[in-house]
């Protein structure tokens, strides 16, 4: 059984998710606003395609419901998959249908197979993080959408002026640290197993940029093509994308 708090978290996205889909014609919902992103449905799709196949698949070893869509859902090939997929309404019907059924299979002692996967709740931590990144993947496909749009007119009552960053900083002193996950369940294959690192002494900023001090450095040319920040690699991406600033 899979603690409450979890399922609370997963059923709560899944809901939002639901929400950014409804209402939306069906050529906004599998279209694509930028080249680095999916269309909205897909994410939703792909995050109840990922519980078909843990789920369903590995621990039930029942590929049906899985095999019916992974064409649809298992690569990142959008450009193909996007025009393909059903209306928005039959879309949120399906996984609305599924995504109830597997909250009530983790919720319920004996309702899945015994696997080592189940243990801490490993899986279940695996799947809220994975449907949250789907999440704000949806959110971006929603930003891209609306810089598509045209101006609707908004003026801020009072612009942000420029601030220059406070220069408070802290010492992060020589030695050794330890990083990675002590097989933490929400722990990602990458962040184990845990290990020391030896890092030189360095400062860091006691407190995160402000939209103010962000503004500075755009307005100081932050993102020109000979501002000094730029690293070989910048300058070479400049170069092949005509780009001046990064994505928005």
């Amino acid at each position: 059984m899979t603690q409450p708090e979890i399922l609370g978290q997963l059923s709560d996205l899944q809901e939002r998710m639901a929400e950014l889909l409804q209402g939306l014609p069906e050529t906004q919902a599998n279209a694509r606003f930028e080249a680095h992103l999916a269309c909205l449905s897909w994410y939703l799709g792909r995050s109840v395609y990922r519980e078909l196949h843990w789920l369903r698949e590995v621990l039930a070893e029942d590929r049906d419901l899985a095999g019916r869509v992974r064409a649809l859902f298992a690569h990142d090939h959008w450009e193909d998959q996007c025009p393909r997929l059903p209306p928005p309404n039959h879309l949120l019907r399906w996984a609305a249908e599924i995504q109830s059924e597997h909250l009530y299979r983790l919720a319920t002692p004996g309702a899945l197979p015994p696997s080592s996967l189940l243990e801490n709740d490993r899986l279940a931590w695996f799947l809220l993080q994975e449907t949250a990144r789907d999440y704000e993947a949806m959110l971006a496909v929603l930003h891209a959408r609306r810089l598509q749009q045209p101006p609707a007119g908004f003026r801020v009552s009072a612009p942000l002026s420029p601030r220059q960053p406070v220069a408070e900083t802290l010492e992060v002193t020589q030695g050794h640290y330890r990083i990675g996950s002590r097989d933490q369940p929400f722990a990602y294959d990458h962040e184990l197993p845990p290990q020391a690192v030896e890092l030189s002494s360095y400062r860091i900023a006691r407190h995160p940029v402000t939209n103010a001090e962000y503004l500075a450095f755009l307005t100081a040319g932050g993102y020109a093509p000979n501002a000094p920040g730029w690293d070989p690699a910048g300058r070479a991406w400049q170069a092949a994308t005509g780009a001046r600033a990064p994505w928005h």
